[in-house]
């Protein structure tokens, strides 16, 4: 009980720090590689640029966007394959943008959230920050692509 209570405060945080922010000092995450074998629910991102589209856009761009990311990697206890599924549902994003966030929630899992950074508790210090830009943001910046400069200016 207590490993998925971990889990999942590791997976909010995950995603806090990750973000959807058009700020380019805020870091991303990753496409994710998809794995080989198992049950056939591995996350795979499906190409570079996945959310630069007239659907997309608007909804990335959207300040509320954020929050719904996060409520869907908390729920979903930071599986990839549902965490793709609900951002796709609740907020009408495309599968292959959707995928890019699924699979940055499985990045970070992954390589961040027990390893010397423990990004579980510490996601922004200088620690998780580095293992993020190491194992997740390379790839995350190349599935979503570079909204910021389509987003309009807060007002």
């Amino acid at each position: 009980m207590v490993r998925n209570l971990m889990m999942i405060l590791g997976v909010s945080f995950a995603v806090a720090a990750f973000g959807c922010s058009d700020d380019p000092g805020i870091p991303g995450g990753t496409g994710g590689n998809g794995g080989t074998g198992g049950n056939g629910n591995a996350c795979i991102a499906s190409g570079m640029d996945a959310c630069l589209n007239e659907n997309d856009l608007p909804i990335l761009c959207d300040s509320l966007f954020n929050a719904e990311v996060q409520i869907c990697a908390t729920a979903t206890a930071g599986d990839c394959v549902e965490t793709s599924r609900c951002v796709q549902d609740s907020t009408g994003v495309s599968k292959d943008c959707a995928d890019c966030y699924g699979a940055t929630v499985e990045c970070t899992l992954e390589h961040c959230i027990a390893t010397p950074a423990f990004c579980a508790t510490t996601p922004f210090s200088p620690e998780c920050v580095a293992c993020r830009e190491e194992f997740c943001v390379p790839a995350f910046d190349a599935c979503r692509g570079d909204f910021a400069p389509e987003c309009p200016a807060p007002e």
